[in-house]
């Protein structure tokens, strides 16, 4: 039996039918309210204080939520929603009788229309935050909610395109145009509830007897977190009421007609799609406060402009100020709505939802008020009559609405968060270059299923020094089976993380992680206290050969001397190939005069086979660092391209003996004469020139006369090699 609670399948079939309402809500919301109220409310003549009421009686009606868990209580969320919304969207037909009104009973009819529209908008919004919860995850919850923005905000765009077309047109561009399009709005609402009866909802509106809103907001204030959570979206919401009325700015005091005041509200429409990109790109990664923080003190800049805005400003400036203003304004709102969210509890979410409406309503009526009544007091001259030329009749409100941002301000400094990163960790994120392309890469990764590509960006985040990169890899290294942690494990040494030691001495004395090797080869670049102690006790404890011979490499690279023995005695045996290799880099680093002298020749001695004497042969090279590459060579010769070693013996006359033997050496090379090589070698060699490390190497070659007989053209070419080497090293 299904309970109310919705599998992934049937969540991400709501979230796409859920966009798709809001591609049709943004349309029907454009035509039905917002500023095409704005502007038949103005053709009539409203007063300040009337306009201040429909900029806020989207929220005001939240004042009859009290009823709402009461009335619906056992209700299908769904079910309620899509009622309220059909009624919402038959407002708009109401419009019609304007044709036959006029003066102030037109306005008071457009007074009441709206009122109803937000009425039932509103019970129907109290069921939408229970439903996004429904449909998303604690970890997706930030995108679904940006994406349904970012499709709301889509819609009203073009909608506001074609209102703003509809409206430049000289027949349609008075009344008869404005109720046509809100005519249209009833059309684009009614399909909007279409898509929304296809989301799969089997949650009911949930009442306790006792639990009434009041006593929600009681215990919600009581507690820090969630107050400061909850005022953060009253103060955000009281802005956007306080903003709304930009608006009357522009059509009564700069004088903009309709036309350019719908295509201004078209630009900042589109300022709040891109809010909602933003937020979807960071949000659930970063968390809300560090954005909060920066975008209240963006508003502040921006409000503060708005109030020296002359009136013969620009209209390509006016536009700027408008898109940048909404921008954070509601980007401020995801990030805050993504917070709030998390607040809303299982069992009353439809009573927290209207405490918190309820809330919002009161907010909005006071600072809708006190808006309007701020415009009308300056404009009479009766508050700011002293104030400096510079600011303009909007001055109050813009000024209150400063305020107010500032008080959020506040509000978002003392934000704590579950799981977010800290202001000065987002700062070095989205501040930076390094930060913003581990951002990006991080993103990447989590999109890409083809895995040689997620090969490349794991690449490009283990290069990246950000934090955000190392907190990436630290997440990665934290899962038991993935196909990315062995590579970024393998980072860890070319490209040193401290911050991660613990983690990677963790995994490394894990034998049960199938990742051990490649924590053990990362710790070799990690030298300190800690790891010489994890890795002996490897060392001494473990029973796995391999095992063994990583930890003594690591050892080696970190500078640890004290099993030098130890290691000089198991090189000695008949290791596989990668034991060996790891082996002659741990003494290499432990006692590379030893290393040389003994272990120079010991393939042949333990007759190996000729892949792994070239093997062991290339390795010594590149610890020697000679060149040109042994192991190129040996490809060369694996190959048959004899021709490249005989360019090599050419080249390998600038050294007199060879100069002066280049002919024998030829022949000796061409007829496999291998010991014969050998002993020219040792010949070669004879005077004592050198020290230290080259006097190993020396005599090395001169004990090969042990070995003749059992040479073949592998040993010989690596003997000749090693000899030019030493007489190279003689006369630079």
């Amino acid at each position: 039996m299904k309970t109310k609670y919705l599998s992934q399948e049937e969540k991400q079939t709501g979230q796409r039918h859920y966009y798709r309402f809001q591609l049709y809500n943004g349309a029907g919301f454009n035509f039905l309210g917002d500023t095409i109220v704005y502007l038949l409310a103005i053709s009539f003549n409203a007063g300040n204080l009337q306009l201040g009421y429909l900029s806020s009686a989207v929220f005001i009606t939240g004042v009859f939520l009290p009823a709402v868990p009461r009335l619906f209580a056992g209700k299908n969320l769904l079910s309620v929603q899509s009622i309220f919304w059909f009624l919402r969207g038959l407002t708009g037909l109401g419009y019609g009788v304007l044709f036959f009104l006029s003066g102030s009973t037109a306005v008071w009819v457009i007074l009441l229309l709206y009122t109803l529209f937000c009425l039932f908008r509103l019970v129907g919004v109290v069921v939408i935050n229970p439903l996004l919860r429904q449909i998303s995850t604690s970890r997706n919850r930030g995108e679904v909610i940006s994406q349904v923005n970012i499709s709301f905000h889509s819609s009203s765009i073009a909608a506001k395109l074609f209102s703003t077309a509809v409206t430049s047109l000289q027949e349609l561009s008075g009344l008869l145009g404005l109720i046509v399009l809100e005519f249209l709005g009833f059309v684009a609402n009614t399909l909007s509830v279409s898509e929304l009866r296809k989301v799969p909802c089997r949650a009911t509106i949930d009442y306790t007897r006792g639990r009434n809103l009041f006593v929600v907001l009681a215990d919600a204030m009581a507690k820090k977190q969630e107050r400061n959570t909850l005022m953060l979206g009253w103060v955000n919401v009281s802005l956007i009421v306080l903003i709304n009325l930009t608006v009357v700015f522009l059509r009564r005091d700069l004088g903009f007609s309709n036309s350019v005041v719908v295509f201004y509200s078209t630009i900042a429409g589109l300022s709040i799609v891109l809010a909602g990109v933003y937020a979807k790109a960071f949000g659930d990664r970063i968390g809300s406060k560090p954005f909060l923080i920066l975008g209240n003190i963006a508003l502040i800049i921006c409000l503060l402009i708005w109030m020296i805005v002359p009136l013969s400003i620009p209209l390509l400036m006016v536009l700027v100020l408008g898109f940048v203003t909404n921008f954070f304004l509601w980007s401020n709102n995801i990030f805050i709505n993504r917070l709030f969210l998390s607040l809303i509890p299982e069992d009353e979410g439809i009573v927290y939802n209207s405490m918190n409406n309820f809330v919002i309503a009161i907010c909005s009526m006071v600072f809708g008020m006190l808006g309007g009544l701020s415009i009308d007091l300056r404009q009479k001259g009766i508050v700011g009559s002293r104030l400096p030329a510079l600011f303009n009749d909007h001055v109050l409100l813009f000024g209150i609405a400063a305020a107010v941002s500032a008080f959020a301000l506040v509000l978002s400094i003392q934000s704590r968060e579950k799981g977010g990163v800290s202001a000065k960790q987002a700062a070095s994120m989205l501040l930076t270059y390094e930060g913003l392309k581990a951002y990006v890469d991080i993103g990447r990764l989590n999109r890409i299923a083809n895995p040689l590509k997620q090969r490349t960006v794991l690449l490009a985040i283990s290069d990246n020094a950000n934090d955000a990169a190392t907190e990436e890899i630290s997440r990665l290294l934290h899962t038991p089976l993935s196909t990315n942690k062995s590579p970024m494990l393998q980072s860890l040494f070319h490209h040193t993380r401290p911050a991660l030691l613990e983690q990677l001495i963790e995994i490394a004395s894990d034998a049960d992680c199938y990742q051990q090797e490649d924590a053990v080869f990362a710790l070799g670049a990690y030298p300190s206290i800690k790891t010489e102690r994890a890795l002996l006790e490897l060392f001494h404890d473990t029973d796995d050969a391999r095992m063994r011979s990583v930890a003594a490499k690591s050892l080696g690279r970190i500078g640890c001397t004290s099993i030098t023995e130890e290691v000089r005695a198991l090189i000695r045996q008949n290791n596989p190939i990668m034991i060996q290799m790891n082996l002659i880099i741990a003494l290499k680093n432990m006692d590379l005069e030893g290393l040389l002298q003994e272990g120079l020749f010991m393939p042949v001695i333990k007759r190996c086979s000729v892949s792994y004497r070239q093997t062991i042969y290339s390795l010594y090279a590149d610890i020697l660092g000679y060149t040109p590459s042994l192991s190129e060579l040996f490809q060369e010769y694996n190959l048959h391209m004899p021709e490249s070693f005989q360019e090599f013996l050419e080249d390998a006359r600038d050294v007199q003996p060879v100069y002066e033997d280049h002919g024998a050496l030829q022949s000796w090379f061409s007829t496999s004469h291998w010991d014969a090589i050998v002993q020219w070698c040792r010949l070669a060699l004879e005077p004592e020139l050198w020290s230290g490390r080259d006097l190993a190497l020396r005599r090395a070659v001169m004990e090969s006369g042990n070995l003749d007989g059992s040479l073949d053209h592998n040993d010989a070419l690596f003997c000749f090699y090693i000899t030019y080497g030493l007489l190279r090293s003689v006369i630079q």
